[in-house]
């Protein structure tokens, strides 16, 4: 079965924000939605990220925490300014999502982003560990 899908970008934040999230959470919404009655109604669905947000700083510092390199690796702040040579095109007011349709479905099995940088630290970590 083919699905497509419609990103849809919230306007009200600022563009610095944005959430994490993992692939195997939206395979799972997504195989509940397509194999329920409900698809019968629709055959186009939203996806939309939801709970919990942070600032790419935000997600910066947590994922430097997790690997346990605070003291290593400092962060600086900067806007999208510092980039404009190397990362030229237009880039969206905001990158949060909300997944309204799969809630509503009683199917949204997306997990806060901090969770899963933990998950994604904790499968990956040990890789690293072994490469330095």
């Amino acid at each position: 079965m083919l699905f497509s899908f419609e990103l849809e970008f919230e306007d009200k934040y600022p563009m610095e924000l944005g959430v994490a999230r993992r692939v195997r959470d939206v395979q799972l919404s997504l195989l509940d939605w397509g194999n329920g009655e409900k698809r019968k109604a629709r055959k186009r669905l939203c996806v939309r990220i939801r709970d919990g947000s942070g600032s790419r700083y935000d997600v910066a510092v947590e994922f430097i925490r997790l690997l346990g390199l605070e003291k290593e690796i400092n962060i600086d702040i900067v806007d999208s300014e510092y980039f404009k040579e190397e990362y030229f095109a237009p880039r969206p007011h905001s990158e949060k999502l909300l997944n309204l349709k799969l809630s509503s479905r009683g199917i949204n099995y997306m997990k806060a982003w901090r969770i899963c940088l933990e998950d994604y630290v904790k499968s990956y970590k040990p890789l690293l560990e072994i490469g330095s």
